[in-house]
């Protein structure tokens, strides 16, 4: 039988497998699906922020990135640091994910005071699959895994640094928080530290490079509403994904940023149990309509 394309939307694609999988009340969905809609929410969204309310508060510009699974499947089972190119491929990464403004050099360092810097902020939404803490050798099937979790990224920069222009190799630090969420508590915590861990070596592929040090990523595990079923688990990731995207982030301190994050989850979980619907049973929904939609209009 063949799987017919039904969709192209900016290199996330949908087959008829997938679309049935959406279909089911009880499927788990696949790294298409999940891809799919990351996509979405990085093409709904404006682009940077400069928001007057967050300047208020020290933040001046706000961007999010949304990441697909296979890219983070990529990264955890083929760049390994034994291979002669994983220098090229980290700094691949580094380029796509548009790293350079957060790791500029400067020359002069912060004069101002901690409560008058202005920061830039990117978020990174990383989708985790339990595969993801799999060496390369015991990885056999791509698209494989059986738990879905959603890893928040969030690096922050002095914006007077990103913003000095510098010939010279030397990388300005920036600050990086890991927050985890996870439906079925614990299950991903090694993934996510595994991820984690690999990501900032993108982040300071320029250290890498030069022999330096990297420290290990503190992986915050977050207080978060838990699944009640066994194949839920990636409409949960892709829940969390669209509030937390959907809240500004108006401090640069982890803790508050952590209790923020929790508490919108919380409020997220409860405006959804009070409907009179399956909430999972209309994000599908949602999400097939959308695809229908897309599909309609020529993609």
């Amino acid at each position: 039988m063949t799987n017919r394309l039904l969709l192209n939307f900016h290199d996330a694609v949908i087959y008829e497998s997938d679309l049935s999988l959406l279909y089911s009340p009880t499927a788990w969905l696949n790294d298409a699906c999940i891809h799919f809609q990351m996509t979405r929410f990085q093409h709904r969204k404006r682009g940077p922020r400069n928001d007057e309310d967050l300047e208020g508060h020290g933040v001046v510009q706000l961007e999010d990135l949304f990441l697909d699974p296979a890219v983070i499947s990529f990264l955890m089972h083929q760049c390994n640091e034994k291979d002669e190119d994983f220098a090229d491929d980290i700094f691949n990464l580094y380029q796509a994910w548009d790293l350079k403004k957060l790791t500029q050099s400067a020359n002069e360092s912060m004069t101002e005071s901690p409560t008058k810097t202005k920061f830039y902020i990117k978020r990174v939404f990383v989708p985790i699959n339990d595969q993801f803490s799999r060496s390369r050798e015991a990885f056999t099937r791509p698209g494989g895994g059986s738990h879905w979790s959603l890893l928040l990224w969030t690096i922050t920069s002095p914006v007077s640094l990103i913003e000095t222009s510098q010939s010279n190799l030397d990388e300005t630090i920036p600050t990086s928080f890991f927050y985890h969420f996870d439906s079925s508590s614990g299950y991903n915590s090694l993934a996510a530290a595994a991820v984690a861990q690999k990501l900032l070596k993108v982040l300071h592929c320029n250290l890498i490079s030069n022999e330096g040090s990297i420290d290990d990523a503190n992986v915050m595990e977050c207080k978060t509403p838990q699944q009640n079923n066994a194949y839920d688990c990636g409409l949960y990731l892709l829940g969390f994904t669209e509030a937390l995207s959907l809240l500004c982030v108006d401090s640069t301190m982890s803790q508050f940023i952590q209790e923020k994050y929790e508490v919108t989850l919380h409020e997220y979980a409860s405006a959804l149990s009070n409907g009179k619907c399956e909430v999972f049973t209309l994000l599908r929904k949602r999400i097939v309509d959308d695809i229908r939609d897309l599909i309609s209009r020529g993609f």
